[in-house]
């Protein structure tokens, strides 16, 4: 009975493992993707708190100083128009805020729908790579045993 021929076509077994080393230099900028955003998205929440909790009003800081105010009965000037200065500004700060928590909402969200989309771009990218990978050691092993030498099948 005659043997088998087994042709190994090395231009194809070369594509194999480019692709498998294309699939995985994607992979990892993807994941390099992915973990800059978790960053970014890190810090907006940082914002999101640091706004959350400008716009409820600041409670008075408690200082030798504004102890001694206390004391003495001194809260909030006397003065009218210091008085309505003082209202206006916390006003100010509170509609900053509001605005900023707005604003850092939208980044926020615009940040979410690009880590989804590298989620299931890496999912794709994975299952590629896996799928190259499991081929090229497939093609590899079948022509290392039909002696074919690993320096032959790099490119």
């Amino acid at each position: 009975m005659p043997q088998p021929i087994f042709h190994i076509d090395i231009v194809r077994l070369r594509r194999y493992i480019s692709d498998a080393n294309n699939a995985h230099s994607l992979l990892m900028r993807n994941s390099t993707e992915r973990r800059a955003l978790g960053e970014v998205l890190g810090q907006l929440r940082i914002r999101q708190d640091i706004a959350r909790r400008d716009s409820i009003g600041r409670p008075p800081v408690e200082t030798a100083e504004s102890r001694n105010e206390q004391r003495s009965g001194y809260l909030r000037s006397t003065d009218p128009e210091i008085s309505a200065l003082e209202d206006e500004h916390e006003r100010t700060i509170i509609a900053a805020a509001h605005n900023e928590i707005k604003v850092v909402k939208e980044e926020i969200d615009r940040v979410e729908r690009q880590m989804r989309r590298l989620e299931a771009e890496y999912e794709i990218l994975n299952d590629r790579w896996e799928h190259a990978a499991r081929l090229r050691d497939l093609v590899r092993n079948f022509a290392l045993a039909h002696g074919i030498s690993s320096d032959d099948m790099e490119i």
